[in-house]
């Protein structure tokens, strides 16, 4: 939420919760109610902001200890396979499915889903399009033999 221009007179607008990016969705012209909405948002977020900086040396340690633990349920060949897409100019042209696209979920979503429900087929890659499988393949072999050259 930020306060906007609206045929020259400020009007509160809505930002997406998600992205942040700024919407045209208006809530009003500027008025008393709007602006206690606008205020009621500016201290919520900024009580979220003082909450998340408490947070954030505790998440970070646990993160590290989590880290050393190798407490990932995704197997670290996922996770290799996974980093070499990404950094490769391949990212655009892969969509990775099975096992590893669940493992990517709980990530994002910072769930665990049971253990019965967990695909067990690894990890499938869908290349689209399929002139660049020859590429692909050559991010994988490097993606090998960095793991390889790992243990």
């Amino acid at each position: 939420m930020a306060q906007g221009q609206e045929v020259g007179i400020p009007d509160p607008t809505r930002r997406d919760p998600f992205t942040g990016d700024q919407k045209a969705t208006s809530i009003g012209r500027r008025s008393p109610e709007t602006e206690v909405i606008y205020d009621r948002f500016v201290t919520g977020r900024a009580d979220l902001d003082r909450q998340m900086d408490t947070l954030r040396p505790e998440l970070a340690e646990q993160a590290r200890m989590a880290k050393a633990l190798r407490l990932s349920r995704a197997p670290s060949e996922i996770g290799d396979v996974a980093r070499a897409i990404g950094l490769s100019e391949m990212i655009d042209h892969v969509t990775i499915t099975g096992e590893a696209a669940v493992y990517a979920y709980e990530c994002e979503m910072a769930t665990l889903l049971p253990r019965e429900i967990l695909p067990d087929d690894g990890m499938d890659l869908l290349v689209h399009p399929t002139d660049v499988i020859d590429e692909l393949i050559a991010v994988l072999r490097r993606a090998s033999r960095c793991a390889e050259s790992m243990e």
